[in-house]
């Protein structure tokens, strides 16, 4: 434990205000829907700084070095250091070193943030959790109601669209918070969170947490049931979900039925498998390598699109293709896509060190955002990213509170700061 005193009281303030912030991202999202960037840097610098206080600097330095040589850790530094070299090829050299930029500084603050969690051992408790998610779901599903009458209030923009994003963190938040009301027995309020979940999700626009909403409905009861089962599914799954994405993206509209994409509408799907259609052939000219990062951005104007019609332009003209692995193989090529399975795949698997209790849950997590990666935002957006970092970092957090024999029998310190 730290000493007590200013500087311990502050410390702990601290790591407080970092928890406090991770748990009411959702909420904060209805304001700002590009905030998780924000979020996560605040978090980091602040465990950054309790590092530094504490004389953990150096431990923490190991830990994510530690990181850095395992598996996953060299994948994804070969996959930047691909994305660094696509440069010089990439048609928007500006827009790419930017992304570029966005990505690896949230995978780095995520890696700093969970690192950090779980040296210190910070927690929260799960009526917090539970409590932030509800006002979140109820804050937004009341603005809808109110056509925007609560953000107006605030002076903000009133677009619907701008709650879609808010919509996809409650949604992805929600199976830990289940895991944490569940597993303390507090059905009853479980109930009501879900409750407001599904009114929040129902009444916005966000087709993307519709998509991820039903991916939890199905996939957390069967996770429950065979953890082990799913998680290894999953581990092998969407890796070979990302190598096949050419193939799946190139006859995506066909495989939904036709209920369903009237159902949707054109907009908000069908538009997509065309986007999709069009940017295939596109993949196979440079099928290596790639276009460079944020080719995806530029591809309606290079000159290897001239041939096109004004229809097929327009399709190309969405600013990215709303398909990540899609993305990732037009900008990186097969190479690209076979470090991302690879990542994927270490990722995942390494998900097998959870407690058991919270093994399906993050499962699910990972399963319903692989979904929204398929369907919806950019791959290097900050934003996104962030989102998933912090989410991370509850889970880290989870395993503190609720599971520390966990860290114990992992061999980590028993850490010198509480939240």
């Amino acid at each position: 434990m730290i000493a007590s005193g200013d500087s311990g009281w502050s410390d702990r303030m601290l790591l407080q205000v970092a928890a406090g912030l991770i748990v009411c991202t959702p909420i904060l999202m209805i304001a700002a829907r590009e905030i998780p960037a924000t979020i996560l840097v605040i978090v980091s610098l602040s465990l950054i700084v309790v590092a530094v206080r504490t004389g953990n600097t150096r431990a923490i330095l190991d830990d994510l070095g530690y990181g850095m040589r395992m598996p996953g850790g060299l994948i994804i530094i070969g996959l930047v250091g691909l994305m660094i070299v696509s440069l010089t090829w990439a048609p928007l050299t500006e827009r790419a070193a930017s992304h570029l930029l966005h990505f690896t500084g949230a995978i780095v603050l995520a890696a700093i943030s969970i690192a950090t969690t779980i040296r210190f051992r910070m927690h929260f408790d799960s009526l917090v959790v539970a409590l932030a998610l509800f006002i979140a779901a109820g804050l937004l599903a009341i603005d809808i109601l109110l056509a925007g009458a609560l953000r107006e209030a605030l002076f903000l923009s009133t677009d619907v669209f701008r709650l879609n994003r808010a919509t996809v963190a409650i949604t992805l938040f929600l199976p830990l918070a289940t895991a944490l009301l569940a597993g303390e027995r507090r059905f009853f309020l479980l109930g009501v969170l879900w409750v407001s979940a599904i009114a929040a999700v129902l009444l916005s626009i966000s087709y993307s947490a519709k998509l991820a909403f039903i991916v939890i409905v199905l996939a957390l009861p069967i996770s429950i049931a065979l953890p082990r089962i799913v998680h290894r599914l999953t581990m092998a799954t969407l890796p070979l979900t990302v190598l096949a994405m050419p193939w799946i993206a190139s006859i995506a509209n066909s495989l939904i039925p036709t209920r369903i994409h009237e159902a949707v509408g054109y907009g908000s799907l069908t538009i997509r498998g065309e986007i999709w259609q069009e940017t295939v052939p596109f993949i196979w000219q440079k099928p290596v390598f790639g276009w460079g990062v944020e080719a995806s951005h530029a591809l309606p104007h290079l000159p290897e699109a001239a041939h096109l019609t004004q229809v097929q332009r327009d399709l190309l003209s969405w600013g990215h293709t709303h398909n990540a692995p899609l993305q990732i193989w037009l900008e990186l090529g097969a190479v690209g896509a076979a470090l991302t399975a690879a990542a994927l795949y270490f990722g995942i698997r390494a998900l097998r060190n959870l407690p058991p209790p919270l093994l399906p849950h993050a499962t699910t997590t990972v399963i319903a955002a692989f979904a929204i990666a398929c369907v919806s935002h950019g791959a290097w957006q900050a934003w996104w990213w962030a989102l998933l970092g912090l989410i991370a970092t509850a889970y880290a957090m989870a395993i503190a509170a609720h599971f520390p024999e966990v860290l114990r029998r992992a061999g980590e310190p028993d850490g010198n700061v509480t939240a």
